[in-house]
C-alpha cells in the first residue's frame, strides 16, 4: 500500500512523532494506521504529544555566519529548562538549526527547511525528554554593505543575539566598526523597529488612550490632555524606533544623529533582528 503525505500528516497529528518517523512507521506496517501507531509507541517516538502543552521558556540564541561575512542566520531555539539549554547536545542542536536556516537562505520555515528543522528538533526532543521548538529565525544577505552579528554570551551560552545590516559610502573597516556599535546598542536598548514610521499605529493609539485616561484620572485640565497624550506617544516612538532612541553611549544624541556625526551622514542601517529568550522583537 502506497503511503501518502496525508497519511503521514494524520499520523503525525495523532502521535506527535516526527514526519520522517511517521513515514517509516507506515511503510514498515504496510500503511496500517493502528499498527504504525503501535510501532511508534514501541520505539518511544509517540510521546511528544504529552509535551505539547508544556512551556518552552528557556533556550539559546545562535548564529551561523558566512566566511565572507556577507550573509548570516540568527535563530532562537527554546526548551523547557536552563539545565538542558546549557547542555552540549542542545547547543549542537541550536548550531545545526542556524546552519539549516543559513543553507536554505530564508527565514520562512516551510517546505524543505521545515522538514529539516522538524527532523532536528524532534530528534533532540526525544533524546532530551523536553519540549523543544524553534521560536524565531532570521536570514540576511548583503550585496554591498556589512553585517555584524553579536551574541551576548554569559558563561558560554547566549540568550540574546543581534544581527545588523549597514551600508553606505564609508570605508569598510569604519562601516564594520559602526555596525558593531549599533549591534551593541540594540542588544541593550531593545528597539522593535528601525524607523519611527514603522511603529504599529494601533500601538500608538493604545498609548494615546492610556495617556489620556491617566491624565483625566489625575485631574489634569481637559485642554492640556491632548498635549499630554501626544507627549506620551512621542516618548513611546523614541523607545521603540532604533534611529530615534538616545544613543546608549551618548544619550544627548539619537542613534541617527550619532551615526550621522560618525559617518558624515553617509552610513545607514538597512535592518536588524534582535532575539532574546522570552521576548519578541526584530526589524
Amino acid at each position: 500500500m502506497a503511503v501518502t503525505a496525508a497519511d503521514v500528516k494524520e499520523l503525525r497529528e495523532s502521535t506527535g512523532a516526527g514526519m520522517m518517523d511517521c513515514k517509516k512507521a507506515l511503510e514498515e506496517n504496510g500503511g496500517d494506521f493502528d499498527a504504525a501507531k503501535d510501532y511508534l509507541r514501541q520505539k518511544g517516538l509517540a510521546s511528544l504529544d504529552k509535551r505539547s502543552a508544556r512551556t518552552a521558556g528557556e533556550g539559546l540564541v545562535e548564529a551561523f555566519v558566512a566566511e565572507d561575512g556577507r550573509s548570516a542566520a540568527l535563530v532562537q531555539v527554546a526548551c523547557e529548562t536552563d539545565f538542558v539549554a546549557k547542555g552540549e547536545q542542545f547547543g549542537a542542536l541550536a548550531t545545526d538549526v542556524a546552519r539549516a536556516v543559513f543553507d536554505a537562505a530564508t527565514h520562512e520555515i516551510s517546505g524543505a527547511l521545515e522538514e529539516r528543522i522538524t527532523e532536528l528538533v524532534e530528534g533532540a526532543a526525544i533524546n532530551l525528554g523536553e519540549k523543544i521548538q524553534v521560536d524565531k529565525a532570521h536570514f540576511v544577505k548583503t550585496e554591498s554593505g556589512v553585517l555584524d552579528v553579536y551574541l551576548h554570551r554569559t558563561g558560554g551560552w547566549a540568550k540574546k543575539g543581534v544581527v545588523v545590516e549597514m551600508d553606505g559610502d564609508v570605508a569598510a573597516d569604519k562601516l564594520r566598526e559602526l555596525a558593531h556599535e549599533v549591534a551593541l546598542h540594540i542588544q541593550f536598548a531593545r528597539p522593535s523597529v528601525l524607523e519611527a514610521d514603522q511603529v504599529d499605529p494601533a500601538e500608538l493609539e493604545d498609548e494615546r488612550r492610556v495617556a489620556e485616561a491617566k491624565a483625566r484620572e489625575e485631574g489634569k485640565p481637559e485642554d492640556i490632555v491632548p498635549r499630554i497624550a501626544e507627549g506620551a506617544v512621542k516618548k513611546y516612538v523614541k523607545q521603540a524606533a532604533l534611529l530615534e532612541q538616545p544613543y546608549v553611549k551618548d544619550d544627548k544624541k539619537s542613534v541617527r544623529q550619532w551615526l550621522d556625526s560618525e559617518s558624515g551622514g553617509k552610513a545607514r542601517v538597512v535592518g536588524f533582528a534582535r532575539f532574546e529568550i522570552g521576548e519578541e522583537s526584530g526589524a
